[in-house]
């Protein structure tokens, strides 16, 4: 029987049941999705182009074979989705398929499609929050030769989807575009197998993914070149036993290899996650490996919980074998119970470790390890054992501050591996310092140094075993003047300057950031009742000055002026709890953003800050006058500044605070109350995470009266601040530089509410604030709200 011929422009249905049968030619030119109408789509519309594959009750189908034309433009837009009438669940979204194969067959015979070269498909559309939007090619059974061509400018997208059978793609390209938001080029999981032969992936949008495997899914790539520019980009994801081969490609991304592992279900497969490469490269500008990066996890998985727990993650760890290939980045574990990691390194193969990275088990035979050369100094901790022969680790050291790359090894060291270090060679700083290299918990292994000894200053340094560790020291401990101490007039240098200061300038940033809230919540005690939905918009400003203070050997930072700036947005809801007369409850959420610019006294280069801000609050009051709230609040911090790693940190909060209205003559009221402010600042390579506390204790006096039918309410306030006197260390030549808190300070504000109606209110507030290391030049807050 002769095959037929697809003309229809919005797709054809082929195989068993189908108008055209099962042996169909799909004719060149242009397909497109019909745009459902509004009633059609919110009925439920997932669905595909081209659907190849049988009617459910079909019996006994013959084989499918599709063919398609050179000159074939298949263009899948999900771009209506964003027109009056189409709105949809953003979490569950909608999925669409270009070609969805497969589906009611069975065997790799059952189906053969071939795309060849001259075909071409665009993905465009869809919302960043679906799960999944558009898949240009679904194979559930049968065999798929395709050399065609992708232009991806959809989020959360795909080329190709191998859930079963077998799918061949060579000889095209994937170009996945600025808007491809965590789109990808493959996946492929359960029985499928995906074969990529010369294919060109390219990629420039955030979180774009090179080929995944999944659930014991394969995949084999061959003579491929993935290069994904994005910094949030990655190579591969494996999880649940999924399987992938390299050989002779090239892949250059933010990330490497993403490994996680999930709870599941008691009827899960579970097994070990194979990633084998060779005769290629495999470049990470960041982490070689991440492990349960919560960055690629969706919100909801943590939050329930979907992590697995630590017997289902050892059954599934990551098993990566190069063979004569090139590797680059670190390996971060971040959320555990976490699969465990096994490297075997071979035939001449390479690992660029550019920050500090933990292995459980190295195996390494006739191939090298190099610790980048630049920032702070590195560390490989192997929790098993180190195994192998001719073994090479590049190491760098600075003698001079006793400092150098590390590895520590947790289990036992077996095989013979070298060591070959560099240095700045810089004076020591004490006559017989010495460094330690490698850290182990003894074996039958050794280690032996490449080069005869290492040149300090006009000293040599020697390679030798002490214990179970392997050091570098002074020959037989030779005479040395040293450094030398420091005199009196040293200054502190930029990078402890910038590392201190930052420091105490986010922890001062984390309290301004509390300040629109603190006017929210004043306001509220003043506001009319009926009034249940408020939403409020905060703009604020702050300039400090934070004065030097001592660390230690003499040494004082610079000080710094502090401006800062946020703008905060709130919804508050009165609850409809107790009498509602005489109490009255209400719960809250804001959101938020700020900047904070450090201009750092003397010839010391400036500092940034930048904070996303997010949090909750909830508060009482009575007709009596008492009133008590609190609030969560965490905030996301990016730093950076002279000669510092760029550092991101988070702080969490809690504040509270107690008070009552005292109700004078003339509507006049005192208001005393009493507020804390405990947090926790995290910490970076350089310094430890670090609790902070402000108390404040103080009284307002307001008043009211009314002007052309506006309300108008002054008030002015005097508190007393005490904060944390001291706020951890920084880490700086190995030692502990003290960070001082702010102390003890007095604020001053003065402010005015205006309600210009029941709905609409502003407040404009002004602080000045002084005390024993900081002063408060100039605040400025203005408060809008609008209740209903």
């Amino acid at each position: 029987m002769a095959a037929t011929t697809c003309t229809d422009r919005n797709g054809c249905g082929i195989g068993a049941g189908t108008a055209l049968g099962s042996d169909v030619k799909i004719a060149a030119g242009q397909y497109q999705n019909a745009v459902p109408t509004p009633a059609e789509f919110q009925d439920g519309w997932n669905s595909s182009l081209f659907y190849i594959g049988n009617d459910f009750d079909a019996q006994n189908p013959p084989p499918i074979k599709a063919e398609f034309t050179p000159g074939t433009n298949i263009i899948l837009d999900l771009s209506f989705l964003e027109r009056p009438g189409y709105k949809t669940d953003k979490e569950e979204g909608v999925s669409f398929t270009g070609v969805d194969i497969g589906l009611y067959a069975e065997g790799e015979d059952s189906v053969k499609v071939i795309i060849p070269k001259g075909v071409q498909f665009t993905l465009k559309g869809g919302s960043k929050e679906s799960d999944n939007n558009i898949t240009g090619i679904g194979l559930d059974a049968g065999h798929v030769d395709s050399q065609a061509d992708f232009i991806i400018n959809a989020p959360v997208s795909e080329a190709y989807d191998v859930y079963g059978g077998k799918l061949d793609a060579h000889d095209h390209k994937i170009i996945l575009g600025k808007d491809s938001y965590f789109s990808g080029a493959a996946q492929v999981q359960f029985e499928g197998t995906l074969n990529l032969d010369h294919v060109d992936i390219q990629g420039s949008g955030e979180w774009n993914l090179g080929v995944d495997s999944y659930e014991q899914g394969k995949a084999n790539i061959r003579n491929t070149s993935i290069k994904l520019t994005h910094n949030n980009s990655v190579g591969f994801m494996i999880a649940g036993g999924g399987k992938i081969n390299v050989d002779n490609s090239t892949i250059n991304a933010g990330y490497g290899i993403g490994v996680f592992s999930r709870q599941g279900s008691e009827d899960d497969v579970r097994d070990k996650n194979v990633f084998n490469i060779k005769d290629s490269s495999l470049i990470a500008r960041d982490a070689l490996v991440v492990v349960n990066y919560r960055r690629l996890f969706d919100d909801d998985s943590v939050e329930d919980d979907a992590l697995a727990s630590a017997d289902v993650a050892a059954q599934e760890p990551l098993v990566l074998t190069a063979d004569h290939s090139e590797l680059a980045g670190r390996t971060y574990v971040d959320l555990r119970p976490a699969p465990k990691l096994i490297f075997n390194l071979k035939n001449g193969s390479s690992w660029l470790i550019n920050g500090n990275s933990e292995l459980d088990v190295l195996n390494i035979y006739d191939s090298n390890i190099s610790f980048g050369k630049g920032g702070p100094f590195k560390t490989l901790t192997i929790h098993g054992d180190l195994s192998g022969s001719n073994g090479l680790f590049n190491l760098n050291s600075s003698l001079a501050d006793q400092q150098a790359d590390k590895i520590v090894i947790e289990g036992k060291v077996h095989g013979e591996h070298k060591i070959s270090v560099s240095d700045s060679r810089k004076r020591p700083k004490t006559p017989n310092g010495q460094v330690t290299l490698v850290e182990s918990n003894g074996g039958d292994g050794s280690f032996s140094m490449v080069q005869d000894y290492v040149d300090a200053g006009k000293y040599r340094y020697f390679f030798h075993q002490e214990g179970n560790n392997w050091v570098l020291s002074h020959d037989k401990g030779a005479a040395s003047s040293g450094g030398g101490g420091h005199g009196s007039h040293h200054e502190i240098s930029d990078f402890a300057n910038s590392l201190i200061s930052m420091r105490q300038a986010a922890n001062q940033f984390v309290y301004q950031l509390q300040e629109p809230l603190n006017t929210r919540l004043a306001s509220l005690k003043s506001q009319s009742r009926g009034s249940n939905n408020n939403l409020w918009l905060d703009s604020n400003y702050a300039h400090d000055h934070f004065d030097s203070t001592g660390t230690s050997d003499g040494l004082a930072t610079a000080g710094f002026k502090q401006k800062s700036y946020s703008l905060q947005l709130g919804y508050d809801h009165v609850l409809p709890l107790g009498d509602g007369e005489n109490n009255q409850t209400y719960l809250g959420a804001f959101v938020g953003q700020g900047h904070s610019s450090v201009d750092f006294n003397g010839n010391y280069k400036d500092g940034n800050l930048k904070a996303v801000t997010t949090g909750i609050y909830a508060g009482w009051q009575n007709a009596g006058g008492w009133f008590a709230d609190a609030a969560y609040r965490y905030s996301h911090l990016k730093t950076s500044a002279s000669k510092m790693d760029n550092a991101t940190w988070h702080a969490n909060s809690l504040s509270a605070q107690l008070g009552k209205d005292f109700s004078l003559a003339d509507k006049w009221v005192v208001t005393p109350k009493f507020g804390m402010t405990v947090g926790r600042l995290s910490g970076d390579e350089y310094t430890n995470s670090t609790t902070f506390y402000r108390s404040k204790l103080g009284a307002a006096v307001k008043t009211s009266f009314a002007l052309n039918k506006v309300s108008l309410n002054p008030y002015v306030g005097a508190y007393w601040l005490h904060d944390k006197s001291g706020l951890g260390h920084a880490v700086v030549d190995d030692e502990n530089l003290r960070i001082a808190g702010a102390g003890n300070s007095g604020l001053y504000e003065a402010g005015l509410g205006v309600d210009f109606d029941h709905n609409n209110h502003a407040d404009f507030k002004l602080n000045y604030a002084n005390g024993q290391k900081t002063e408060q030049k100039f605040g400025i807050n203005l408060n809008y709200r609008y209740s209903w």
